[in-house]
């Protein structure tokens, strides 16, 4: 079942509040979507940490995901401790994005 929440990245901030992956399911793999606000003039990843809280640009393919305004992005996450969003420069008012997520089914190989 999909649950929706909210991730903001306060007027003046560059961080987002973490979304703790391992709270949910485990650390298993999470599907989101996540639409951005309408005014987003700074440039906006993903960005993922493990346990030792080291936070890095998530990336697809090569590429950092970066969210453009009033886009729906949809990314898959792997065994990863937190998530939160990262502007590159101090947001001239708060950000707030919606996120759908759920926490994909367990399956085993060759069940």
């Amino acid at each position: 079942m999909a649950s929706t929440q909210t991730l903001t990245i306060p007027s003046g901030g560059t961080d987002s509040e973490v979304f703790g992956m391992g709270t949910y399911g485990n650390r298993q793999t999470i599907e989101m979507a996540i639409i951005a606000p309408a005014t987003l003039p700074e440039t906006v990843t993903v960005q993922v940490a493990g346990a030792l809280g080291n936070y890095a640009d998530l990336r697809t393919g090569g590429t950092d995901i970066t969210l453009a305004a009033r886009k729906c992005d949809f990314i898959t996450v792997i065994s990863c401790e937190n998530l939160r969003l990262h502007a590159g420069s101090a947001t001239g008012g708060d950000r707030v994005f919606e996120i759908m997520w759920q926490v994909k089914p367990y399956s085993r190989l060759g069940a």
